[in-house]
Parts: C-alpha cells; sequence; structure tokens
C-alpha cells in the first residue's frame, strides 16, 4: 500500500505481525478452519487440545469418490 505511511502504515504492520503471530489461527481453528501459519498456532491452543490433532491437516490425501 504505497499510499499509506506513518502511523497508518505503522497500525497496518502491528496488525499484519498480530494476525501471523497464531492467536489468529488458534481461534479460527477451534471452529474447523486452518491457519496459513499452524507452527505459530499450535503456540496458543492449550497442550490437550495440539495433541487431539483435530485441527492439523490430513495424514494422506482426502479422496472423494463420485456416485456411480
Amino acid at each position: 500500500m504505497k499510499h499509506v505511511s506513518g502511523i497508518k502504515l505503522d497500525a497496518f504492520y502491528d496488525y499484519m505481525n498480530w494476525y501471523t503471530s497464531g492467536f489468529q489461527g488458534a481461534f479460527i481453528a477451534r471452529q474447523g478452519y486452518f491457519s496459513a501459519q499452524p507452527e505459530n498456532a499450535k503456540n496458543f491452543p492449550d497442550a490437550g487440545q495440539w495433541d487431539t490433532g483435530w485441527w492439523q491437516p490430513a495424514a494422506t490425501d482426502i479422496v472423494t469418490r463420485s456416485a456411480s
């Protein structure tokens, strides 16, 4: 955003740093969504939530079968 400078640019970087810090990813993971930074997000759920693996990527590809 070339047109942004000063305090607005600082606010933008503060927001982006917070957004990618992991809290946001952990928050949306609790609703079943995935984070673009899972390594950061895993710092926010408690160990029990992380260890269950309910929000981690599948170990193998999920393939859908067409109805025949």
